[in-house]
């Protein structure tokens, strides 16, 4: 059987840097909105998933860390 497979469209750098944009939006808004101790600590664990998840990357767990000293 001499079956091809397919190929797969990719997504470009602009489509992934976007896409990048929304998750660490996502991430900082979610722990922005915490009202809770609970609801903090599970956005910033989603942080750190993502800063390992993409080591190439300025690092989100600084960032939130940037917003707590602002907001002290």
């Amino acid at each position: 059987m001499n079956a091809t497979a397919p190929s797969l469209e990719q997504p470009d750098e602009i489509e992934t840097a976007w896409a990048q944009h929304e998750d660490r939006q996502r991430i900082i808004d979610a722990y922005d909105r915490a009202t809770t101790k609970a609801a903090r600590t599970a956005a910033r664990w989603a942080a750190i998933e993502y800063d390992m998840a993409n080591p190439g990357t300025s690092r989100l767990v600084d960032e939130l860390d940037g917003d707590t000293a602002q907001a002290a």
